[in-house]
């Protein structure tokens, strides 16, 4: 399999060796004080503290979980992805389509009024069959 990126010549590698000798990582030869390592023992998070993050931000590495407060909020200017996301994160899946009731791997969120907002109830669930015919009766899908 061949090696991605940047290969060192063994030139450059010797040199980079010399440079880095009797030099340490300036964490080596350090503890933590007794005092320190108390605290860090029977550390934990208060009920009030554990709140205030969740507001805050509901779960970092999901953006479309986040709150209203967080620095990253978009509101009503989000991207079309990103609010088929937060819809999904929030609104309940029935077991099958809205329109047939078929039960499918792959269903998704169809948008109402094609407005793209922030409103649960602007949502219906659809299966991928039900979901191509209601954007060709609107005009959102090229017919072939």
């Amino acid at each position: 399999m061949p090696q991605k990126g940047y290969r060192h010549s063994e030139e450059t590698k010797r040199k980079i060796g010399n440079a880095n000798k009797g030099h340490s990582p300036w964490i080596r030869g350090k503890k933590h004080s007794k005092e320190t390592i108390e605290k860090m023992k029977g550390r934990e998070v208060s009920d009030e503290t554990r709140k205030k993050l969740s507001e805050a931000m509901i779960g970092k590495p999901q953006p479309w979980k986040w709150g209203e407060k967080h620095h990253d909020w978009k509101g009503e200017n989000a991207k079309y992805r990103t609010i088929h996301t937060w819809v999904n994160a929030r609104k309940e899946r029935p077991e099958g389509c809205t329109k047939c009731g078929e039960v499918r791997n792959r269903m998704s969120w169809a948008n109402i009024d094609h407005k793209y907002r922030r409103v649960l109830d602007d949502y219906m669930f659809l299966c991928p069959r039900c979901h191509g015919e209601y954007d060709k009766i609107n005009n959102l899908r090229k017919r072939k």
